[in-house]
């Protein structure tokens, strides 16, 4: 059992670490208890410090925006992870142009990135200003919409491993699949370089302008919500996750349908309308789950990430 402050005062970091900060304050989807600290390194080498110096009995999960991840609330003391939660924020956002490549830092919004790339007139990455979350997060779970993912326009992303040792992987190291990438969770992202193709602004401006249009039209974008909370199946089962989710029977005579339900516009977006806890979601999800197995045999996989313990 670690004593807290001593081993805070043995990282040595620069970063701000909050030991009272409840990951409810911070998740899109409004749920999460207390780790042992949270961590917002001021640099890559503040966090490659913390990684170097941390006890090797110390586990970390890393986050950014945490647009796509379903903490649990934890136990009667509110604790849900023995270890830090690490938030790349503010030291992890520096962008460069050379030529048609964005070297790009992790803590970025795929948006904010979208956006310095049309002021280069560099296309490409429209599909990117429709995806909620930053560049580490978009990376890690292989994120795309439109008909393009980040496997299409990486050529290579550097990370810290668990010794705090920078490497650089290339594109196929990454081991890019759907929704998903073969980055190691203990590895942490930290910059990439993003490939692009020269255009005009007239011509993005219209493609980003479309593809939001067509997500407003299509997609939620108020209340507490993740992204889309499972993946699709395979497509020899001639189905999207959000059809069968619409045609799912869900009990409404249940704690977990008072606090959560499914989206009126797109029903692969659940959202937490009522102070719920992360074991609603979670039975919620389930309930979905279980229901289109036994009326149509397909089990649809969770897309969001879940961490920590407790309901």
């Amino acid at each position: 059992m670690h004593n807290i402050e001593e081993l805070i005062k043995s990282l040595q970091v620069r970063g701000r670490i909050e030991t009272e900060q409840r990951a409810a304050e911070w998740t899109w989807l409004a749920t999460g208890g207390l780790p042992l600290f949270t961590f917002y390194p001021e640099s890559m080498e503040d966090l490659s410090q913390f990684l170097k110096n941390r006890p090797s009995d110390l586990c970390y999960r890393t986050f950014g925006a945490a647009s796509n991840v379903l903490v649990r609330d934890g136990d009667k003391d509110g604790k849900c992870f023995d270890g830090a939660f690490i938030r790349l924020m503010k030291g992890f956002r520096a962008l460069s142009v050379d030529g048609t490549k964005i070297i790009a830092q992790a803590g970025l919004p795929g948006s904010f990135i979208v956006n310095k790339a049309l002021e280069a007139e560099l296309g490409g990455l429209s599909f990117m200003s429709t995806i909620p979350g930053n560049l580490g997060g978009l990376i890690a779970m292989n994120a795309g919409a439109h008909g393009s993912e980040m496997k299409d326009i990486i050529e290579w992303v550097e990370v810290l491993d668990p010794q705090g040792n920078l490497q650089r992987l290339s594109c196929a190291d990454c081991g890019f699949s759907y929704r998903h990438s073969s980055i190691p969770k203990n590895h942490i992202i930290v910059r990439a370089c993003i490939n692009t193709k020269k255009s005009t602004r007239e011509e993005i401006t219209s493609e980003i302008h479309h593809f939001l249009a067509q997500r407003k039209a299509t997609q939620p974008t108020g209340g507490k919500m993740a992204g889309c909370f499972f993946k699709n199946p395979p497509e020899y089962t001639g189905y999207k996750a959000w059809q069968l989710i619409r045609g799912a029977n869900i009990p409404a005579n249940t704690p977990a349908s008072k606090t959560v339900c499914v989206s009126p516009i797109h029903a692969n977006f659940i959202m937490n309308q009522a102070n719920a806890s992360a074991f609603d979601l979670e039975y919620f999800a389930l309930q979905i789950q279980a229901d289109i197995f036994f009326n149509k045999d397909i089990w649809l996989e969770i897309e969001i990430e879940r961490i920590g313990y407790g309901g």
